[in-house]
């Protein structure tokens, strides 16, 4: 894995698969938390949902050519196409930065080959997904509950 706690966090999207991710983000103490959306408003509306959760996050919105990125993710579904254009451009890193994805197919994204050009490190979207298996089985499971139980 890779350490969160105090790192500037590119995400690029803010649907369903990007909310989740942004809000373990913030629960790992990330420093800032950067939210990439082609509709500001649907950036806006998850910064406040995620300030619901976690009050006091640094959270901006859009680019911002001054925060240079830890790590950056692709929390939208642009790379499951040949076709797709990449999610962002990959600028404004650090040297060793972490691009991780969340497409699972295919595991090798455009997006991904850009940052191994550059040099950085990669996390493929298969990868994020089998360490999150042990987190979902842990809440379907917790205390021999059932789900129905919990909620």
């Amino acid at each position: 894995g890779h350490t969160i706690a105090q790192k500037y966090i590119r995400l690029i999207g803010a649907g369903g698969a990007a909310s989740a991710i942004a809000l373990s983000l913030l629960q790992k103490y990330c420093g800032l938390l950067q939210i990439i959306k082609r509709t500001q408003k649907t950036a806006e509306d998850l910064a406040r949902r995620l300030h619901e959760h976690v009050p006091d996050a640094s959270i901006v919105i859009g680019h911002d050519n001054s925060i240079i990125a830890d790590i950056v993710v692709n929390g939208t579904n642009l790379g499951m196409q040949d076709k797709d254009p990449l999610p962002d451009a990959l600028d404004n890193v650090v040297p060793h930065a972490v691009v991780a994805e969340v497409i699972m197919v295919p595991e090798q994204t455009a997006y991904l080959t850009q940052a191994q050009k550059k040099q950085l490190q990669t996390h493929a979207g298969r990868p994020m997904m089998e360490q999150q298996l042990h987190l979902i089985q842990e809440f379907l499971f917790q205390n021999n509950q059932s789900l129905h139980e919990r909620l």
